[in-house]
């Protein structure tokens, strides 16, 4: 379940560890934790597309090719992981070990309440989890 982001920013995470200080970030997606999101692969809501196409043209590429971008991934716990966003027709993916290692670090569960922002720092595609989690019952 995807949740629009509001016209005004969400808060910057304020529990995550290892981001740079002083860099913008910009709010990508808010989303409800699937089984599927957590076991197997992320799959980041509709606007995250419009979102991560406008940055770049070489995030939009890198996107589109068959290996995929590569991102690191910060949550509240460390380490900072990586991870790859793929396009399939047209949904996006954050897939990789390092995403399903993350869920287990930060206990995600079903149900849960993540936000997700973006850091694009010179060729790097940075994702930042919100520490601030709220659960759905």
């Amino acid at each position: 379940m995807a949740d629009n982001i509001p016209e005004n920013p969400a808060p910057t995470p304020t529990q995550i560890r290892n981001i740079p200080r002083g860099e913008r970030m910009d709010p990508l997606f808010r989303k409800t934790l699937s089984a599927t999101d957590i076991t197997y692969v992320l799959g980041l809501v509709e606007d995250a597309w419009p979102i991560l196409k406008d940055q770049s043209d070489g995030i939009k590429i890198g996107i589109k090719k068959p290996a995929g971008l590569p991102v690191l991934i910060h949550t509240p716990v460390d380490p900072v992981l990586e991870g790859i966003v793929k396009k399939h027709a047209s949904n996006l993916s954050l897939l990789s070990r390092g995403w399903r290692q993350a869920c287990e670090q930060n206990n995600f569960v079903e149900g849960e309440k993540i936000r997700c922002w973006i850091l694009i720092k010179m060729k790097e595609v940075q994702l930042i989890w919100s520490g601030i989690r709220i659960n759905i019952n």
